[in-house]
């Protein structure tokens, strides 16, 4: 009975050290999943609004008709988005600005250039960033591109 009772008394302590380790590890991955999700829904956001300014912008047969959303563009371009854009979205917006850049100071008809094109590249890249928000990266994706980062 003796040898239960000192079994009982070390196992209590051991106890309580496996219950506050797992305590501290769900804390900090439940700050971790609060973190994601804040990040998440600050893309989202973002992410809707980059996509607008470049869809309209490629579907307008007049440059002139779409300076607010160039300028809108522009303005997420080396302001907000920079600041949360992972590697795919920075890569298509790179391609997207070079094309934008070529029609606007030729005054080329958006519609007519690979804006098109690039602006549901960039879609895309915005949708697999959301994806990935949630998603580990896997080592050997990273530094890798994908077909659609690509210009």
């Amino acid at each position: 009975m003796e040898v239960v009772k000192e079994f009982v008394v070390m196992l209590t302590p051991l106890i309580a050290v496996i219950g506050a380790i797992f305590g501290i590890i769900q804390y900090f991955d439940n700050k971790n999943q609060e973190f994601k999700k804040r990040i998440w829904e600050e893309r989202k956001l973002l992410y809707y609004e980059i996509t607008d300014y470049a869809s309209k912008i490629s579907i307008s047969n007049d440059i002139q008709k779409v300076k607010n959303e160039i300028e809108g563009f522009w303005s997420m371009y080396y302001g907000r988005l920079s600041i949360i854009e992972d590697a795919a979205v920075y890569f298509s917006m790179i391609n997207y600005g070079n094309e934008l850049e070529k029609v606007t100071k030729n005054e080329l008809i958006p519609c007519d250039s690979k804006l098109q094109s690039l602006s549901f590249k960039l879609a895309i890249s915005c949708r697999t960033s959301l994806q990935d928000t949630w998603q580990p990266v896997r080592l050997e994706d990273l530094g890798r591109l994908d077909e659609t980062q690509k210009s």
